[in-house]
């Protein structure tokens, strides 16, 4: 899950489709999904925040709570410049929007979630082929 997460963050489309797919398959709740990605974009925006008032990226990383493992820190990081704080925070409400709608009865949450996690890739894939 948490491979899906964070390829989606860095606009590693392919990778988080697999990553997506896998976890689907082995059981993984749409609703869970949606939640862990929920929580992961609310420690970009604690770190894109910070970024904000000055502090630098690596150091906003390491600051993060619940804190990051140790090998994921680089990737956090260079993520972080694709996801300005208005982005992040159209990103939480889409988060929320999707994690109310796979709870509606008959919702196909496997495909709401999968339309989520590609929205949000897509956007970072958009924001760092932009940067370049």
């Amino acid at each position: 899950v948490d491979d899906a997460i964070f390829a989606a963050v860095a606009g590693r489309v392919p990778e988080m489709d697999r990553a997506l797919e896998t976890a689907l398959e082995a059981g993984a709740a749409p609703v869970m999904l949606c939640r862990m990605l929920l929580g992961h974009l609310s420690r970009v925006m604690d770190a894109a925040e910070a970024c904000a008032r000055g502090t630098e990226p690596g150091q906003a990383a390491r600051a993060v709570r619940p804190p990051l493992l140790f090998n994921r820190i680089a990737a956090f990081t260079a993520a972080l410049p694709l996801w300005p704080v208005l982005r992040l925070r159209a990103a939480l409400t889409a988060v929320v929007a999707a994690e109310l709608a796979c709870k509606q009865t008959g919702a196909r949450d496997s495909l709401i979630v999968r339309r989520l996690f590609l929205s949000l890739s897509l956007q970072a894939l958009r924001s760092r082929a932009a940067a370049r």
